[in-house]
Parts: C-alpha cells; sequence; structure tokens
C-alpha cells in the first residue's frame, strides 16, 4: 500500500490510538512490516487480525480491542501488545522464536495457540503470566530426536506460563514425536 506515493512500510507511535473502529476487521497492508508502540491502542478493532507480513509489533501496539483471532509469521511482539483484547481467543503463530510474559496481559479468554514450534518466553515482568486461564498449545513441528526439543524452553512454558500450574497448559504435539516428548522431565 502506499501514501502520497511512498510505500507504507511502518505505522507510527499512536497513529490511531483510540480511533473507533467499532469493532470491524483492521486489514494490515502487507507492505507493513513494523507496528510501532501503542499504534492501534484503544481501537476497538474486531475480528481476525492477519499479522503474517509484521516482523515486530510495539508495546501496547493492540491493547484494549476486540481482536478475536490473530495469524502471525515471524513477528516480535513486545510488552503488553494484546493487554485487555477480551474476545481475543486463538493466535496462530509461525517461526516466532520468543514471546514476553506480557504479551496477553489481562487476556482470560485465549484458549488455543498453535505454534510450529515452541517459543521461548520472555519473561520481564515478575508475577506476570503469560496465561491467565487453561489453555492448550498445538504444536505442528514434527521432531526425530530428544536433541531437537529445548528442555529449558519446555519448562519455561510450565513454569512461566500459567503461574507454575501444569494443569492449566496443555502442550499437545505431532503423534509421530510423541515418544520423543516423553523423555523430557515434563511427561
Amino acid at each position: 500500500s502506499s501514501l502520497d506515493g511512498n510505500t507504507v512500510i511502518t505505522v507510527d507511535v499512536r497513529a490511531y490510538n483510540g480511533v473507533n473502529f467499532n469493532e470491524h476487521k483492521l486489514i494490515i497492508p502487507s507492505t507493513v512490516t513494523s507496528i510501532l508502540n501503542n499504534a492501534f491502542s484503544g481501537c476497538k478493532i474486531g475480528g481476525h487480525l492477519d499479522l503474517n507480513n509484521v516482523t515486530t509489533i510495539g508495546t501496547y501496539g493492540f491493547t484494549d480491542n476486540k481482536i478475536s483471532s490473530i495469524q502471525m509469521n515471524k513477528t516480535c511482539s513486545h510488552h503488553f501488545a494484546f493487554q485487555n483484547c477480551s474476545n481475543l481467543t486463538e493466535l496462530r503463530a509461525n517461526n516466532v522464536t520468543s514471546v514476553y510474559n506480557t504479551l496477553f496481559h489481562s487476556v482470560s479468554n485465549i484458549k488455543t495457540i498453535y505454534f510450529d514450534q515452541l517459543p521461548d518466553i520472555s519473561w520481564n515482568h515478575d508475577g506476570v503470566y503469560l496465561f491467565n486461564s487453561p489453555v492448550s498449545v498445538i504444536i505442528s513441528k514434527e521432531i526425530s530426536s530428544v536433541n531437537e526439543i529445548n528442555t529449558t524452553r519446555l519448562n519455561n512454558w510450565s513454569s512461566r506460563a500459567t503461574k507454575g500450574d501444569k494443569k492449566n497448559i496443555t502442550i499437545y504435539v505431532p503423534y509421530q514425536s510423541y515418544e520423543i516428548y516423553k523423555q523430557t522431565s515434563l511427561n
């Protein structure tokens, strides 16, 4: 997409902060790769949000919206990026290597997360956990060896995702990889 003949690649800090989208879907142009701090904070954006071409979302980028599901690819989302998105129930993320423990702060309806591989949880705020309610994490990438499993990362998901209560998180892996995952300390 372009503006005055220039290709738009960044949505600037507070560019749409507080603009009321009346729970309509937001379509991010494929040229946009960066959404900066508070860019869409408090906009009442609704529906599915496709962020597949976005590589960076700033702090509070989509805070206080009505987004129901998110698709992202290679996206680095900063602190509180989806805070208070009360309608959010599903995230699908590929090639994401790390998420902040504050990413979904005050989001209690998220039930299912799909990853191609389990990302690390960056722990930056004590007492804040990635999820406030039970969640299912579904991993799609098959593995063939226990050496492919980052056990520290797997243990972090157990302790940092849901206040250390393993009953609140269920991690599903491909059937072909199940026996290999069972060899870890989380079985």
